[in-house]
């Protein structure tokens, strides 16, 4: 990766994070709520999924999403 003044660097320093620019895509506007996040799209029509949770908090919530709505599963005979 090149720095600013067209160095090679492996690691950037805090300086030099903050002098990156991102591509600005502007504001995602959610549409639809995901397990482990959401999906949304920009002005320009560009979809996006934005995660906001890990595995393991969304597997668990989902699971207890699961039995909150609809009781845990017994065997009905």
């Amino acid at each position: 990766m090149l720095n600013l003044k067209g160095e090679v660097v492996n690691e950037l320093s805090d300086v030099q994070l903050s002098e990156i620019s991102g591509g600005g895509s502007g504001y995602c506007k959610p549409v639809m709520v995901g397990a482990n996040g959401y999906a949304c799209r920009y002005s320009n029509g560009r979809w996006d999924y934005k995660v906001t949770k890990g595995i393991f908090q969304a597997t668990t919530d989902v699971i207890v999403k699961g039995w909150a709505e609809y009781g845990p599963w017994i065997p009905r005979h």
